[in-house]
């Protein structure tokens, strides 16, 4: 068949987007070259975007087979035809990229509009490209000029996308990606692929495999590839995907020829690769974990009321203060990512479970959602296929996380001012990050009143402690039984009643039997420093040092290297027992201050045998 550019599609085409105008740039290179190494698959293309950091290197990108397709075709006997060169053997040759660089001039635009948008871009500034533009315009033109029975797209570059909303970020200019541009970036490329399916979306990225980003990528990319924790730079063996690829469109290795049952089996081992590769890491003594997802439709679809129904329940739990406890607990004991701003969906439900002992419909809730992303499993309709991870960090991984931090997010504005008709808004323009996150398609598909975004609302402000020193009593909501007839839950929205006075935050602590204990915090700067905190020891609490010694014991410091007299300390005699010291301690510090402590901490040095410098009166 023919593509609507009229140019016969290939097998595959593989697509690398490189978000590495940052420090990435360096080691990007190697993976570049690692590509090139692969060798290339006669019917397939591989396309490379790389953003470099130094300012005025431009943007390119890179067709890796193209040099080795027209060099092998140059050896071609009449009659022959192109044979797909996997791998380099025993060739030792250093291969570069400078060959297979994409002439901006030389791109298709005739009723392209992506493709003419990349070559401008390209051929200009290269430095003004934003991020969200910079891969709509590469994936279009990938798709325009390389058209394929099947697409894989690899994505290189920071992550944290949930929340932060600035994936893939950009130095030159400064700006992100948000996970709403990223959804329907994807989504407008796989709307428009002329009779190509997009298989695999692979996300070299930190903490991608989210709940939130299956949601929002539902129905896009058929498989999604990516970790919950950390993802390394050079983790992931790019020259032996590229190899399992061409040699899975070569070699079908004795499988059923029915594509729907080749190219699972294809996802699979490319999956299997990268999780294997990156075990190496261990011996660095580092962990890591990495997940295979469906993306297909029908999944969220059957994942609507399990969902729900835990949303709904865990807003009810909130209510009773035991429950309350126990989701708090399951919190804590859950496995986290990235300073417990993400937590595993399922690990979660799992903790809870256990927790509650026959509380329904709680425990019924976390169990049905538990069960719906369990990995490693063959039914239909599995939303995590696969999850393995290695190492200690991360071994409650279970391959889909979800956004929830212990307290509400801090809100923010731009950090960089926007100039009228130049890039477009950034994420952080918008002041509100959990307004954001109510606009990502997890909650957008959830009923009103049970997606994820109300419960975090309800659980910031069920357990946020009230500001120190403010007289704002802390809100709760009010407790109420679960229905004991087992029927549907009461509506969820918690109704908030003040907890009773029990003496308000500014109340001083009783008086344990001191004088100065109505002093919550010392005065580190003023005549009160040396007074304790908590007088458990009645008004002679104020001794440093009890004698423990005998009326010896006050006379001199332990000998360590000679018996040596203590130094005037500027007030009454050395000798005259410790009883004296502390008064005339106590005179000094209220006399001079904070900087007369210094001094009398020098003088206590100076004890030990060391000589007392003169004091330079010109001294401040």
């Amino acid at each position: 068949t023919k593509s609507g550019s009229g140019k016969p599609p290939n097998a595959w085409t593989v697509m690398f987007f490189f978000a590495s105008d940052n420090v990435l740039a360096p080691i990007t290179v190697a993976q570049i070259k690692a590509i090139k190494d692969a060798g290339f698959q006669k019917d397939s293309e591989v396309l490379v975007y790389f953003d470099c950091n130094d300012q005025g290197a431009p943007t390119r990108i890179f067709n890796s087979s193209f040099d080795e397709k027209q060099r092998a075709r140059r050896r071609l006997k009449k009659g022959e035809e192109l044979k797909s060169k996997i791998g380099d053997n025993n060739d030792p040759f250093v291969r570069d990229m400078i060959a297979d660089i994409i002439d901006p001039e030389a791109i298709d635009i005739e009723g392209k509009p992506n493709s003419e948008k990349m070559r401008d871009a390209l051929a200009g500034n290269t430095d003004n490209i934003n991020a969200t533009d910079a891969l709509r315009n590469f994936l279009g033109f990938s798709r325009e000029n390389h058209p394929a029975e099947h697409y894989a797209l690899f994505l290189v570059g920071h992550g944290l996308v949930v929340g932060n909303d600035f994936f893939l970020p950009d130095e030159h200019p400064v700006s992100g990606i948000s996970l709403d541009d990223m959804g329907t970036i994807l989504g407008d490329f796989t709307d428009n692929l002329d009779g190509g399916t997009f298989e695999l979306l692979a996300m070299h990225s930190c903490s991608m495999s989210a709940l939130e980003v299956a949601y929002q990528f539902k129905g896009t990319a058929k498989y999604m590839m990516s970790s919950e924790g950390p993802s390394f730079i050079g983790g992931w063996p790019y020259r032996q995907l590229l190899k399992r690829i061409f040699n899975g469109i070569d070699k079908p290795e004795g499988l059923d020829d029915v594509e729907e049952k080749r190219l699972p089996a294809l996802i699979r081992k490319l999956y299997f690769l990268t999780i294997l590769n990156a075990a190496d890491y261990m011996l660095a003594g580092y962990s890591l974990d990495l997940a295979l997802c469906d993306l297909a439709s029908d999944n969220f679809v059957a994942f609507k009321k399990p969902i729900e129904d835990l949303v709904s329940a865990l807003r009810h739990g909130l209510r009773d203060k035991r429950i309350r406890e126990q989701i708090i607990l399951a919190h804590v004991e859950s496995q986290s990512y990235w300073n417990e701003q993400y937590t595993d969906l399922r690990d979660f439900c799992a903790c809870l479970f256990r927790r509650l002992h026959g509380i329904d419909p709680l425990q019924g809730a976390c169990f049905e959602v538990a069960a719906m992303l369990r990995p490693n499993r063959d039914d239909a309709g599995a939303m995590v296929l696969r999850s393995d991870n290695f190492g200690g960090l991360y071994q409650h991984s279970h391959g889909l996380s979800v956004f929830f931090p212990w307290v509400r997010p801090f809100e923010f504005r731009a950090l960089v001012p926007r100039k009228p008709g130049k890039n477009p808004p950034s994420p952080t323009d918008v002041s509100s990050i959990m307004g954001r996150y109510r606009d990502y398609a997890i909650n957008k598909d959830l009923e009103k009143g049970f997606s994820w975004a109300d419960f975090l609302e309800d659980y910031f402000a069920v357990t946020m402690r009230p500001l120190s020193g403010s007289d704002q009593p802390m809100v709760v909501p009010e407790a109420e039984d679960h229905d004991d007839d087992g029927g549907e839950l009461d509506d969820p929205t918690p109704v908030v009643k003040p907890v009773p006075d029990l003496g308000g935050p500014v109340k001083p602590v009783p008086d344990l039997g001191g004088l100065e204990i109505e002093k919550p915090v010392p005065d580190l700067g003023g005549p009160d420093f040396i007074k304790p905190v908590v007088d458990l020891g009645g008004p002679e609490f104020v001794k440093p040092v009890p004698d423990l010694g005998g009326p010896e014991f006050e006379k001199s410091i332990p000998d360590l290297g000679g018996p040596k007299p203590i130094p005037d300390l500027g007030g009454g005699v050395a000798g005259a027992g410790i009883k004296n010291f502390a008064p005339n301690f106590i005179e000094i510090i209220g006399q001079h201050g904070r900087k007369r402590v210094f001094q009398i901490s020098r003088g206590l040095l100076f004890a030990f045998g060391r000589h007392r410098r003169k004091r330079n009166p010109d001294r401040r």
